[in-house]
């Protein structure tokens, strides 16, 4: 069976399984749970603590864990969730357009930050737009996990989200979830994630830090209960359906058994409990999990078993949704090389044979060509009409150079903000009118200095205070006039 490593580093240690998995059956070869935070007194006068990711590539070197296919787990506190309306369109088209809404709502996200989606269904059919649940990994959290990678001699092979690959291991333990809506509850100490499950898709996440856990005080299971209660109803409210139930605890131990049960008791909803350590997939469970560390192996064994089954992933940070590459025209150039090179190996060898023939044929030909003089004639009078019509065109605005010669201009999204833009063609006049909003007013300026050129002018400007958009300071409209180049 092939091996692989799952790994997941939250706030204070690094939890890893080294398993041998196949579509069916996951042995856990070894466990570690590495305490991220050094210890002081340990290092050598005058030198400094070690990294945590250093922690981690010198436990794996002492444990002999190296080149191993890896699986990283990141925390629902490692990135950003924003529940997007976009527009329906097509498939290869929705990856650009839910990464265009998610840097208009998120503006601190770029072109090449980590960032997946996940579609929805529809809650009403008739609607004009669909749902899809974007996350973007935050800054740091990629590069860490590479990092660890190189130095550890490890191959990187997917980055995906803990309460998603958790949901994965409940659906597969218990199928019959799938029909309806429930709330999938995962409790590690202090730190609480609400995952929403709805016909087998996770709709809704959400990540808690508690005052205590929850498994050991009395007022972290208060805290806890209650925001149980909101979540189902914001989750109701959001799908549109009855009621969300059962609500699902990760766990396998005692204490998992008594909160269970105090928390179907407290908020009268039906609860349940699932392994994180499943007979049904992992082989003796028990000889290298220790009961402390098996609450975070349902993320690891889940994410696991979706690799090696080539099930998709919910989330991957490492292989988002993209729009498809253009198909590769290799073969076509190959082919056309191919055609070209026989073309000129047939012409040297009838160039050798067949002499006397060519020299006929240039005789026929020079003797077609006296008689298609007229008709060049005619050809070059099109043309000459046809430059006369290319002259009178190039007075003409090509409106779409124009929006990319704007976009060029434009100052970036955290500085300045396109509201309006409206354009006038005619025989008297070629404007653009631009309406917005600036952070300051020195942007404002800075603007209307762009957009002059050989070609525009900036002929009207008006600007004011504003206090409708957080961050931009000035509300401006300005006018640019295009002339024709000389």
């Amino acid at each position: 069976m092939p091996r692989r490593l799952a790994i997941e580093l939250t706030g204070a240690e690094a939890h890893l399984l080294l398993l041998s998995a196949s579509e069916t059956r996951i042995k856990v070869e070894k466990s570690l749970c590495i305490p991220l935070l050094s210890d002081n007194k340990d290092n050598k006068e005058g030198t400094s603590p070690a990294s945590p990711e250093q922690i981690v590539v010198d436990a794996l070197s002492q444990n002999g864990i190296s080149r191993v296919e890896t699986i990283a787990v990141v925390g629902r506190a490692d990135v950003e969730l924003r529940l997007l309306n976009v527009p329906k369109v097509p498939k290869t088209e929705l990856p650009e357009i839910v990464r265009f809404q998610a840097m208009q709502e998120l503006p601190a996200i770029g072109e090449k930050t980590p960032l997946d989606y996940l579609p929805l269904e529809d809650v009403e059919a008739a609607s004009q737009h669909q749902r899809v649940l974007a996350a973007v990994l935050k800054p740091g959290v990629m590069k860490r996990l590479e990092k660890i990678c190189h130095d550890a001699k490890l191959t990187l092979i997917q980055i995906v989200l803990r309460p998603a690959a958790t949901a994965s291991l409940m659906l597969r333990e218990k199928p019959e979830l799938i029909q309806g809506c429930c709330l999938l509850v995962e409790v590690l100490g202090r730190h609480v994630d609400l995952a929403a499950v709805h016909h087998g898709q996770v709709v809704f996440l959400r990540h808690m830090l508690l005052t205590g856990n929850p498994m050991e005080s009395s007022e972290a299971s208060e805290i806890l209960f209650d925001e149980i209660r909101r979540t189902r109803v914001v989750v109701a409210n959001q799908e549109n359906v009855g009621d969300v139930e059962p609500v699902v605890l990760v766990g396998n131990r005692p204490e998992h058994t008594r909160f269970t049960e105090q928390l179907a008791s407290e908020t009268g909803v039906s609860a349940r409990l699932i392994d994180p350590l499943p007979q049904s997939m992992v082989a003796d469970p028990d000889s290298a999990v220790s009961p402390a560390q098996s609450d975070y192996c349902a993320a690891l064994l889940g994410a696991v078993s979706d690799e090696t089954a080539r099930r998709p992933q919910v989330f991957d940070f490492l292989h988002p949704r993209k729009t498809p590459e253009p198909p590769s025209r290799r073969n076509t150039y190959v082919l056309a090389a191919l055609a070209t090179a026989t073309i000129l190996l047939a012409v040297i060898v009838l160039n050798w044979l067949q002499t006397s023939q060519l020299e006929a044929d240039i005789r026929r030909l020079q003797q077609e060509a006296v008689t298609l003089e007229p008709e060049a004639k005619k050809a070059d009078k099109l043309v000459s009409d046809a430059g006369e019509v290319d002259d009178w065109l190039k007075g003409e605005v090509v409106w779409l150079e124009e929006l990319a010669w704007l976009s060029e201009k434009f100052p970036e999204a955290k500085d300045a903000m396109l509201t309006n833009l409206s354009v006038t063609s005619n025989g008297q006049r070629r404007e653009m009118r631009l309406s917005g909003y600036a952070r300051d007013v020195d942007t404002a300026g800075k603007l209307d200095d762009g957009l002059r050129d050989s070609t525009h002018q900036v002929v009207g400007k008006t600007k004011n205070e504003n206090s409708k958009e957080s961050g931009y300071n000035i509300q401006f409209r300005s006018d640019v006039q295009i002339s024709s180049p000389k």
